[in-house]
């Protein structure tokens, strides 16, 4: 479950989103993800997930950064 999300899948996700163009490889991660941060609200998570470079620009697909990179916290987006 979370422990599984935290040490095996949030650090692999930088290489699966960077290696894929349409989304379809990463898509079952990111559901997931977003399952654990959306509908859990397991704060675990969310912090690993806020540490993590995974989310590709979208000029140059093979950069990647963290959420807080491309989204407006002061909007009230992405609030951990």
């Amino acid at each position: 479950g979370e422990e599984f999300m935290i040490n095996y899948i949030i650090p692999e996700l930088p290489g699966i989103c960077a290696k894929d163009p349409d989304g379809m490889q990463s898509y079952p991660y990111l559901r997931e993800l977003h399952a654990y941060v959306c509908i859990d609200n397991s704060d675990r998570v969310k912090q690993a997930a806020s540490e993590c470079d995974f989310v590709p620009s979208a000029e140059d697909k093979t950069k990647t950064a963290l959420a807080s990179t491309y989204v407006s916290i002061a909007g009230g987006a992405a609030k951990l």
